[in-house]
C-alpha cells in the first residue's frame, strides 16, 4: 500500500508480501544452522553433569571402603522373614559393620 504525500514521493506504509516470505526463508536458514549447535551443547551438558555424578560416587565407594574395609555390596536383603538373618545377607553385613546386633532389629516397623 502505497500513499502520496504533498510532495510527491511515495511512502510505504507495509511490508509486501516477498518481503515477508524473504524475511521468513533467512530467519529459517538461521534456525537451521544454530540448531545442531545448541543441540550439542545440550547433549555436552548432560554428559558433563553424568560425568561429575560418577564422579562423586566413586568418591562415596571409596570413602566406604576406607571406613569400612571392604566395597558395599550391591545385594544385601534387610527384611526377609524366611530367611531370618541367614545366608549372604547376614555375612555381608557383619563383614562391614561387625557389632550389629541381628537378634533385636526389625525392619518391618
Amino acid at each position: 500500500m502505497r500513499t502520496q504525500t504533498k510532495t510527491g514521493h511515495q511512502h510505504r506504509t507495509a511490508f509486501t508480501l516477498l518481503e515477508l516470505l524473504i524475511v521468513i526463508v533467512i530467519i529459517s536458514v538461521l534456525a537451521a544452522l544454530l540448531f545442531p549447535v545448541v543441540s550439542g551443547i545440550f547433549i555436552n551438558v548432560g554428559n558433563k553433569e553424568v560425568l561429575a555424578e560418577f564422579t562423586q560416587l566413586e568418591s562415596a565407594i571409596a570413602a566406604f571402603n576406607s571406613e569400612m574395609g571392604a566395597n558395599p555390596y550391591s545385594s544385601i536383603i534387610l527384611s526377609d522373614p524366611e530367611a531370618e538373618w541367614t545366608g549372604p545377607s547376614k555375612a555381608r553385613i557383619r563383614k562391614i559393620w561387625p557389632e550389629f546386633d541381628f537378634k533385636n532389629t526389625d525392619f518391618d516397623d
